[in-house]
């Protein structure tokens, strides 16, 4: 097997390589506003299974940013839902996931909520033990 950078040939293989897209379609206009705008994909090797989705976005008319003058990159996030004035940081705050879908308690079989307490992960012991609560989307996709 060959390994290069600590990475083996097979998990090189699941790597893409950057692309431009093709066809003339590599800048567009985003409306009457005539700004030119790019999405680029970046390649990320999956992990357990798991590969997020991550993009570079340009628009000509976006401000400077962590990425240069116009670049930005959304990444995924939970946060506390502010619509309904300041949060309060206790049980009665609700949650939107990373599509901003509010996020509710998954329920046991007796429709309580099914918090369990930890004490490691895998082979890690906690100093402490943590509270762990499950989560999912208020509305399910298909």
């Amino acid at each position: 097997m060959l390994i290069l950078n600590g990475f083996s040939s097979a998990t090189l293989a699941l790597i893409t390589p950057p692309f431009l897209p093709k066809g003339g379609k590599a800048l567009s206009q985003s409306g009457p506003d005539g700004l030119a705008s790019i999405t680029l994909p970046l390649p990320i090797s999956a992990e357990r299974g798991f590969a997020p989705a991550l993009a570079l976005h340009y628009s000509s008319g976006g401000g400077n940013g962590p990425f240069g003058v116009g670049w930005s990159c959304a990444t995924m996030s939970i946060a506390r839902r502010t619509s309904h004035g300041v949060p309060q940081y206790n049980d009665s705050d609700e949650f939107l996931g990373p599509d901003g879908e509010v996020l509710v308690q998954t329920l046991s079989t007796g429709d309580a909520p099914n918090p369990v307490t930890c004490f490691a992960y895998g082979d890690v012991s906690f100093p402490q033990s943590y509270t762990v609560t499950r989560y999912q989307p208020r509305t399910e996709s298909s």
